[in-house]
């Protein structure tokens, strides 16, 4: 029984304790979460994308070492814009990057996604690869020669597109030395002389930073997902509100008004639009987020209409603050730090944890 088995008996065994009602919720939520909702930023992605499939195409070994901006893709944004997920669905999109069946009948993937260890060296990039790939090898293992198993590896296994999320790892906790050693490697990944390979990165800051250095300044595309701020970003995110909840939810709501969203962009936003935006810090992916599990609590109370109360019930779940400090229930909602309560009761843990250590 291979791992796909194993993990479909596994999800048949716990759908077959639900009632059918459950299920029917469990599946309506899946299915609203699985859709994705696209921005203008999609298609500078795309087309990243597609410069990175023709890059290949039209390789010629003998110019592999001249800079080439076509060779790594960057997507730099704050925590919960939605990169990782963008990532997913243009891969999922370009035919180039999809598994196939090799001439031996044996299946493989161009594609190698991996998330930055951290902290990071260069050592531990190629270790984190080769075990991705399935590939036995000792972590006290030469770093020249765990680079050198890893590019033979990823030659071996036929991929061609190095996809690294949480690459703002590979700086944040090294010194300039093991920056530099990193930038050299990745450099050297996507100009090695017999094989073609692509890198995309993602990452918060200071990936733009890193990206910024004379190894990989040119050869890097770097495309931005920006934060949800000022009228633009309220006339997206009320559209947005109203794509999941009308559209993919098919439920009603009165918290959006004909003034929220006019045509001609002159509206402004009611104040629950900036609520939202507020408490989701501006990100986008957070703020998706935020609606849908605003919807999940609407349809568990089998209910049709979105409220207020939804996204203030979503917002207490998620960080377990009190009302009077919950962005849907007060006044002075500007004054709410988003994730305030969840964050000091984090650092609150670990200060505990931490002086514990220390008797």
């Amino acid at each position: 029984m291979n791992t796909s088995q194993t993990q479909k008996a596994a999800i048949a065994r716990v759908r077959a304790f639900m009632s059918q009602e459950a299920l029917s919720k469990a599946d309506r939520v899946a299915r609203i979460n699985g859709r994705y909702i696209g921005l203008s930023r999609d298609q500078r992605l795309n087309k990243a994308f597609n410069a990175l499939v023709e890059s290949i195409a039209v390789v010629d070994l003998d110019d592999v070492a001249k800079p080439d901006k076509r060779r790594i893709v960057a997507i730099c944004g704050d925590s919960g814009a939605g990169k990782t997920t963008a990532l997913l669905r243009h891969i999922a999109n370009t035919p180039a990057m999809q598994p196939y069946i090799d001439e031996e009948g044996n299946t493989r993937s161009p594609v190698l996604m991996m998330t930055a260890p951290s902290p990071s060296t260069p050592r531990l990039i190629a270790y984190e690869g080769l075990h991705k790939l399935g590939y036995p090898i000792r972590s006290t293992v030469s770093e020249n020669e765990m680079w050198k198993v890893f590019r033979d590896v990823l030659k071996a296994h036929g991929v061609m597109w190095l996809v690294i999320d949480e690459a703002q790892h590979a700086v944040d906790a090294s010194n300039i030395l093991e920056i530099t050693k990193i930038a050299n490697s990745l450099k050297n990944l996507v100009q090695m002389p017999d094989w073609p390979l692509r890198i995309v990165l993602a990452g918060v800051e200071p990936l733009q930073q890193f990206l910024s250095m004379k190894q990989l300044a040119n050869r890097s595309t770097i495309i931005h997902f920006d934060k949800m701020a000022g009228s633009s970003g309220e006339e997206i995110i009320a559209e947005v509100i109203r794509t999941i909840v009308f559209d993919h939810a098919e439920l009603t709501t009165k918290l959006l008004d004909e003034s929220d969203l006019r045509e001609d962009g002159e509206g402004e936003a009611n104040d629950f639009v900036k609520r939202l935006i507020h408490g989701g810090d501006q990100d986008f992916g957070t703020i998706v987020q935020m609606i849908r599990g605003a919807v999940e609590e609407a349809i568990s109370a089998n209910g049709n209409e979105i409220a207020n109360d939804h996204f203030a019930k979503w917002f207490e779940n998620n960080t377990g603050c009190e009302d009077d400090k919950n962005v849907f229930l007060v006044k002075n909602w500007k004054d709410v730090e988003p994730y305030e309560p969840a964050h000091r009761e984090v650092d609150a843990r670990v200060k505990r944890f931490l002086k514990f250590r220390k008797r």
